[in-house]
């Protein structure tokens, strides 16, 4: 019965909490446009605060409930943070763990050119200080890869999914082991991220449980003398195995 009541209340919220979105997203496109013609104009807690508003209206829509897992034991510094891929929400659930555990400084999001092409979600990316890459072009692959590099020095961290694309369902693709080169020339620390349930199905009723974990960081004096190709598959490996043992704590089997 007490589900049946949340339910009813959640269907009267979504006529209000979409107008809201909507006008929220209004808001963050005068905020974007402000920020590019002036990046001195807004402070960064304001944009990021801007995003994570946002992003939760969105994930309320979807009745996403973010599970995190180690977030709390992450030191709040510079990182390239690397992540598997699944679903449109995975970014937004990573900003969201980040932004509730106070880990959030100035941070890039490398996002697909295509993103771009839309002014709602065009102006989110560029609040984030997103980086647009289109992937099958050589010379745009540069450009990202110089935009990170000034990033960087900027103190800013950097959030990529090596893997290239979406891949929904169990599997996984190559991890690029180029996405690391910018930590191997920076001398920052490598922190893997795994997502499991953003591209699960929800249940009628129901809200829908994506777990977010992060692992523990591995730090510049611990890899610099790896090949980036060695390393990405270690960390491959850890990011597949802590997302078998998610679906596992997903399905009641887990601890």
């Amino acid at each position: 019965m007490k589900k049946i009541f949340k339910s009813i209340g959640y269907g009267l919220s979504v006529p209000f909490v979409l107008l809201a979105t909507f006008f929220a997203l209004l808001f963050a496109k005068r905020k974007a446009k402000k920020y590019k013609k002036d990046p001195n104009s807004i402070f960064l807690q304001e944009r990021l605060k801007t995003v994570y508003k946002l992003f939760n209206k969105f994930l309320y829509l979807k009745r996403v409930e973010v599970v995190l897992d180690g977030f709390e034991k992450l030191p709040a510094k510079q990182m390239l943070f690397i992540a598997d891929h699944k679903h449109i929400l995975d970014p937004m659930v990573i900003f969201t763990a980040l932004y509730e555990t106070n880990k959030i400084g100035p941070t890039s999001f490398i996002c697909k050119n295509e993103l771009s092409k839309h002014w709602y979600t065009r102006c989110v990316i560029e609040l984030m200080d997103g980086i647009f890459i289109q992937r099958d072009d050589g010379r745009s692959i540069y450009d990202c890869y110089l935009k990170q590099m000034e990033n960087v020095k900027k103190g800013y961290s950097i959030v990529v999914f090596p893997e290239g694309t979406r891949v929904p369902g169990e599997q996984f693709k190559e991890f690029n082991p180029t996405t690391l080169k910018v930590a191997f020339q920076n001398f920052i620390a490598i922190e893997p991220i795994v997502i499991y349930g953003a591209d699960a199905k929800r249940k009628i009723g129901n809200k829908k449980k994506v777990y977010v974990s992060a692992l523990r960081p591995v730090q510049p004096n611990n890899f610099i003398n790896i090949k980036q190709e060695q390393l990405m598959e270690t960390l491959k490996n850890s990011i597949v195995d802590k997302y078998i043992e998610l679906r596992a704590v997903a399905y009641g089997k887990g601890k």
